[in-house]
């Protein structure tokens, strides 16, 4: 059995290199060490067989826990995915389209009632548009045998939103 202060000196490590990386001030890296010191010693002054009520956390542990409760998937990849370019990448499974052939599937997302499809995932805002990003040939198998498929990626944002706020 480890000794548990080992878990208390990874968990301060994480928050630290965390809060580096998110480029928080050394006084607010400091003062959740600190926090962290402070309930682990706080452990070994309470007297667990009373039956007391839970103490209320630190302040920085409450603003950190509110701040975390409030923030979306979406906000967090723009935070820290930066740069990519979205594409299907090409292999065994997909292959590269002609330029006829990209033309037409442009043509079928032009079609309000296709883009409808596309946008009602996530339910989305009715007045949100689809733009194709990229596409492929899709190599399927034997079940594919005589048809043409076709992968395409969308790039789906609602009314009002920048090309950034796509996903």
């Amino acid at each position: 059995m480890a000794n548990p202060a080992f878990d208390i000196i990874r968990l301060a490590l994480s928050l630290a290199s965390s809060a580096r990386g998110r480029s928080l001030p050394g006084v607010t890296t400091t003062r959740m060490l600190e926090a962290i010191a402070d309930g682990y010693e706080s452990a070994f002054e309470h007297d667990f067989d009373e039956t007391t009520d839970n103490p209320e956390p630190p302040d920085a542990v409450r603003v950190a826990l509110h701040e975390a409760h409030c923030r979306a998937w979406k906000s967090l990849a723009k935070e820290h995915i930066e740069d990519i370019e979205h594409h299907i990448p090409l292999g065994a499974k997909f292959w590269p389209v002609s330029v006829e052939e990209r033309r037409a599937i442009e043509a079928v997302f032009t079609d309000h009632s296709i883009t409808t499809i596309a946008t009602m995932i996530h339910s989305r805002d009715a007045n949100a548009t689809a733009e194709k990003i990229d596409a492929a040939y899709w190599m399927k198998g034997c079940s594919s045998l005589g048809l043409l498929r076709y992968g395409v990626l969308l790039g789906v944002s609602d009314q009002g939103t920048s090309t950034a706020d796509r996903a």
